[in-house]
């Protein structure tokens, strides 16, 4: 009888720690999984999917003969293979109604206008002094240069890219753009220019089409 009790004695004993590591490993899951689940909560409400499409004007072709027309040639030549000079390009956006905030880049020329629109327009310069093996010009730069967009909360925010710079000079991008009054303006600092279109789009931006446009109208533009 006696050898029988401390058998029941040990099972019970037993079962008890049985069971008291049972719930310690339920508490600690309990524990782990709770800072998991905010963090993957977390996580989902952060991430934000824009159709960006929805905010730009669809992409068309244009004659040769407006290309034409929006380029300005320049008489600085230091190489014959170097043809400097300006072209003037146009965009626009739809700003959403969640937006309450427009970032631009550095040094950009801005004004207040009526609507729900964005309208901006792009000088595109190239003034190179340098030497290349083969042709260089305004015309075949152009495409490389541009602005694009991302919206980070209630900011949209809008940079240049593919402009490049070295001690005989480069290219550049200038930017004007109209905002509408109900939106607030910050200038970005330190904000590269010299990104390209690919690493922009890794980055979740996307590029704003713009359209050629006339020398007039963009100064007509720096008037406003």
């Amino acid at each position: 009888m006696q050898a029988t009790a401390r058998r029941l004695s040990v099972v019970s004993a037993t079962s008890c720690a049985r069971r008291r590591l049972i719930r310690s490993v339920r508490l600690m899951h309990s524990a782990l999984s709770a800072p998991l689940v905010m963090l993957l909560l977390a996580s989902c409400q952060t991430q934000e999917h824009h159709d960006y499409t929805k905010l730009i004007l669809p992409t068309r072709s244009f004659p040769p003969s407006a290309f034409r027309q929006s380029i300005h040639h320049s008489d600085f030549i230091i190489d014959p293979l170097v043809t400097n000079g300006d072209c003037y390009e146009q965009f626009q956006i739809t700003i959403p109604e969640s937006i309450s905030t427009i970032t631009l880049p550095p040094n950009t020329t801005t004004h207040r206008r009526d609507g729900t629109f964005l309208v901006g327009h792009l000088k595109k310069s190239l003034s190179w002094a340098g030497h290349p093996d083969t042709k260089t010009s305004i015309d075949d730069q152009r495409s490389q240069m541009g602005v694009a967009l991302k919206i980070t909360g209630r900011t949209l925010r809008i940079t240049s890219f593919g402009a490049w710079h070295s001690f005989e000079g480069g290219s550049s991008v200038t930017v004007l753009v109209g905002v509408p009054e109900e939106v607030s303006i910050r200038h970005a600092k330190d904000q590269p220019d010299n990104r390209t279109a690919e690493s922009l789009a890794q980055e979740g931006w996307l590029v704003i089409p713009s359209r050629p446009a006339l020398k007039r109208d963009y100064d007509r533009f720096t008037k406003q």
